[in-house]
């Protein structure tokens, strides 16, 4: 029987469910009560649809790590400095160690690269971003 709107779907919990995923389940339960089928649907949806859109587009995706500010989150959730970013890294995997998959850049190197991505970029990135990447990701000591 094929799914249609309106449909309704059952699952089980695998047994190697992680403690953190039953926790934040029940306090949507708890937090949602009648809602909380219509809440976990929206979650499952949401995921299909970030699934498809992968598939569609070329993209991956990345943990942070937890030592990330906040300021360098807003950072990299705006779409000029993703943009920015995302050019050099493609520059950087032109430059990468010959027969490896691995890049090997110098740092003043990178900071090279960067430059010219930032001059040879179609979008004008203002001088305190520019300055913010040299100065946060590529100026480290």
């Amino acid at each position: 029987m094929l799914i249609k709107k309106g449909s309704s779907l059952s699952c089980r919990l695998p047994n190697d469910t992680s403690t953190e995923v039953i926790d934040y389940l029940n306090k949507i339960k708890t937090s949602e009560n009648r809602k909380f089928s219509s809440t976990l649907a929206s979650f499952i949806i949401n995921r299909i649809k970030e699934e498809i859109r992968s598939q569609e587009t070329k993209q991956i995706t990345f943990e942070l790590p937890e030592s990330i500010t906040e300021s360098q989150l807003q950072f990299l959730n705006n779409p000029s400095n993703q943009k920015f970013i995302i050019s050099i890294l493609l520059n950087s995997l032109n430059h990468k160690t010959e027969n490896t998959n691995s890049i090997a850049i110098p740092k003043e190197q990178s900071t090279s690269i960067a430059r010219k991505t930032l001059s040879e970029s179609k979008e004008k990135i203002e001088d305190s971003t520019a300055n913010y990447i040299f100065n946060t990701f590529l100026e480290s000591p």
